[in-house]
């Protein structure tokens, strides 16, 4: 039996309905909840489950992972101030 690390770290993601999906990096536990709130309590569950054999972790690690489409900002920045568009895209890929 291999040992249990000392902190899980889960990447948690935000679906579009509002929810969220927590997979822990390194072990096979995933789970899902409606609000944070709700998912700190199914992450605490899963890891328990996960761990009824062995040495709960000391802690556990939620990191929100937030995924934003850049083109949308880029739109909002052109029109809020008055640039156009390939011109921020150039300044972006400028080196």
């Amino acid at each position: 039996m291999k040992p249990r690390p000392r902190e899980l770290v889960f990447d948690v993601l935000q679906d579009q309905d509002g929810g969220f999906v927590a997979e822990c990096i390194g072990e096979n536990i995933v789970t899902e909840a409606d609000t944070w709130q709700e998912l700190r309590i199914s992450v605490k569950e899963a890891v328990a489950a996960y761990s009824f054999d062995s040495p709960m972790p000391e802690s556990v690690r939620l990191h929100l992972i937030r995924d934003e489409v850049l083109r949308a900002i880029i739109r909002t920045v052109s029109l809020h101030k008055g640039i156009e568009k390939g011109r921020i895209v150039a300044l972006m890929t400028k080196k």
